[in-house]
């Protein structure tokens, strides 16, 4: 104990730390090599364990496709399948004996008997001759498909050709009896029950010997009935009735069948167990290996529990260490405290003791130094308190005389103000004076510039009035001349009629010479004569309407030359009038800008006195914050007068 009082604070926690820090690795290591340990038998359990699982999987899924093999072996699958049947029987019965011997304490036996290869091998050839039988039965089928077609023929051609009413008759219960027996076959053919068919069979027998005994009466009574047609009726019984018959072959392939399903059976009955054992041996391995896992689990509980104990024996120690620094410590902090309570209470006198501990001691000797230096400090704080009260003195004289001078500032600023806004309202009135004046400039402006366009609008109007007389007057001329031209076509036309009435006139002589001959030519002539005459008659109408025409053509002229002649004159008057009211025009645009120019000086000297109120408000504001900071000083030195005050109460307080 000795050596641990010897050693700093610092110095017992160090090694307080490097235990826990050894303990630590130590636990770690331990633990490391117990996770190790445990992670080596678990891989060591679950892969032989998983090995051991595969395999049977393996086989299961042998045993499993096998027995589906089984289940489905048909006349159509068997050759397919029974090439690999063998050979998963032969897999799994190795690797179940591998696995057998593998264990010593656990048996896994093969249950599958000797007898199953046989009665595979067995079964193959009942297969084999179930596709013969099958093959044959077709053939069979066809055949008596064919004959009973035949028979219901001829049965049809000999009931429609029978004359005698007991021979028709006969023919007619030998109908009904044969097809009794088609449909007892074809019911047998269809049906895949034994007892059913072997009914039909039997039925077929009992139907078979009237049928042969009324076809012998028949080919008594009738020539229709030739040994050809017993023949092919004989041969239908055959397949109903004999052991050669497509029935009879029907019935020994469902015998057949039935026994191959027994045998089936019987062989997915040995799989099925030699499955179930697998399984059963499988949930022995699982419940073998899960032993095993909770002994290594027992093992490393107990492996825990001797690791929990050595971390509590060394907590222990580590507290006990713990607790004896911190009573050191509580020493040397009591110490301390009672020297700062009473720094604390105004008492400097105190002086901190020295702890054996180098850490607190080096504490209280800080402490110390921090008493001597404050008991310094409060000595310069006197005598700066002094020094301050003074300076506050001489600072409140000089705030007071600011405070006067501010004041008088204001009442002149507030002078100013008012005859700066007076002079405002003036020139405010003189810019309303102006911006009337200006917009009734701008209205002459507008009304001017209105009237000028009208002018000029109407000059151009009287323009193109002239140009269309002009175009007028030549387009009347052109039609003075068409007229002539249409007057002296009408003369054309005039003396060509003249000439035609002379024609007709003419051959109306000759033709009253010619007489009797000429009386077609005289009717003709006389309609030529009125059309000549018709056609003077409407040349002289035109040439009347082309003179009315032309007279009106001449007067329209006169008009057009008299409205061309006033044009003219409006013409002159309208440049007169343009030019004077171009010269006002250039007066009031004048007169328009200066007025706008008056507008905006005036609103220019507006904004600038308004400028001037606005700084004049400023300085106004600014001199009154100045007063307000003046009066904020003075309550400030007053307030920094009870500081310096009770700062100097304060350090007399303290004994120093």
């Amino acid at each position: 104990m000795s050596i641990w009082h010897k050693m700093s604070i610092v110095g017992r926690f160090y090694f307080v730390t490097s235990l826990l820090l050894v303990v630590i690795t130590a636990i770690g290591g331990i633990g490391y090599w117990q996770s190790q340990k445990l992670t080596e038998q678990l891989d060591y359990i679950g892969k032989f364990s998983m090995d051991e699982l595969s395999r049977l999987s393996v086989v299961e899924t042998e045993l499993v496709d096998l027995e589906n093999d089984i289940a489905h072996f048909n006349n159509e699958t068997w050759k397919e399948i029974s090439e690999h049947v063998l050979v998963h029987v032969n897999f799994s019965k190795q690797e179940i004996a591998q696995i057998d011997n593998q264990h010593n304490g656990l048996s896994l036996q093969w249950v599958v008997p000797e007898s199953f290869e046989q009665d595979f091998q067995r079964l193959m050839n009942m297969m084999e001759i179930h596709g013969e039988l099958l093959s044959e039965q077709q053939k069979r089928t066809q055949n008596y498909r064919l004959l009973s077609s035949q028979v219901k023929r001829f049965i049809y051609t000999l009931s429609a050709t029978e004359k005698d009413m007991n021979s028709a008759m006969m023919v007619e219960n030998l109908s009904s009896r044969l097809d009794s027996l088609m449909f007892n076959t074809d019911k047998a053919l269809d049906s895949t029950n034994l007892e059913e068919v072997e009914t039909f069979f039997v039925k077929n027998k009992e139907v078979s010997n009237q049928i042969i005994a009324m076809v012998s009466e028949l080919a008594e009574r009738s020539n229709s009935v030739s040994k050809k047609n017993q023949k092919l009726i004989e041969s239908l019984l055959a397949h109903g009735t004999q052991d050669d018959g497509a029935v009879f072959n029907h019935l020994q392939m469902i015998k057949l069948s039935t026994e191959e399903k027994s045998i089936t059976q019987n062989l997915s009955f040995h799989v099925r167990e030699q499955i179930n054992a697998l399984e059963t041996f499988r949930d022995v391995l699982i419940v073998k290996a899960q032993n095993k896992v909770l002994e290594v689990k027992e093992q490393q509980s107990r492996y825990m529990l001797q690791l929990v104990a050595f971390i509590a024996a060394v907590g222990v120690l580590s507290l006990g260490l713990v607790i004896a620094t911190s009573r050191n410590i509580q020493a040397g902090l009591r110490a301390l405290r009672a020297v700062l309570n009473s720094m604390a209470n105004r008492d400097l006198t105190l002086q901190a003791s020295y702890s054996k501990s180098r850490e607190m001691a080096w504490l209280a000797k800080h402490v110390e130094s921090v008493r001597e230096l404050q008991c310094g400090l409060l000595g310069q704080l006197q005598q700066s308190s002094h020094t301050l009260n003074e300076v506050v003195e001489h600072n409140s004289v000089h705030a007071r005389q600011t405070e006067l001078a501010l004041k008088h500032q204001v009442e002149l600023t507030d002078e100013v103000a008012s005859l700066t806004e007076e002079m405002e309202g003036v020139i405010k009135h003189v810019a309303q004076q102006a911006k009337a004046t200006s917009d009734r400039m701008a209205l002459a402006v507008d009304e001017s510039q209105k009237g000028y366009e009208h002018i000029k609008l109407n000059d151009q109007c009287i323009a193109s009035t002239s140009m269309l007389l002009d175009q007028a007057v030549e387009t009347i001329d052109h039609l003075v001349i068409d007229a002539k031209q249409i007057e002296s076509a009408l003369a054309m036309i005039e003396e060509i009629a003249d000439q035609t009435n002379l024609l007709a006139l003419n051959a109306a002589i000759e033709a009253a010479r010619a007489g009797k001959h000429g009386r077609g030519f005289a009717v003709v002539a006389d309609e030529v004569r009125q059309l000549a005459t018709n056609t003077t008659q409407s040349t002289n109408g035109i040439l009347g309407n082309i003179q009315s025409l032309q007279q009106s053509v001449s007067q329209s002229v006169q008009l057009i030359q008299q409205c061309k002649s006033s044009m003219l004159e409006a013409t002159h008057s309208s440049q007169i009038s343009y030019d004077a009211v171009k010269e006002v025009k250039l007066c009031i645009d004048t007169a328009a800008e200066m007025s706008h120019a008056i507008s905006v000086a005036t609103s220019q000297q507006l904004t600038t006195s308004h400028v001037m109120v606005e700084k004049l408000t400023a300085i106004k504001i600014s001199a009154q914050n100045n007063t307000k900071s003046v009066e904020a000083l003075s309550d400030s030195i007053s307030e920094i007068k009870q500081v310096s005050s009770k700062q100097r109460a304060l350090v007399s307080d303290y004994a120093i």
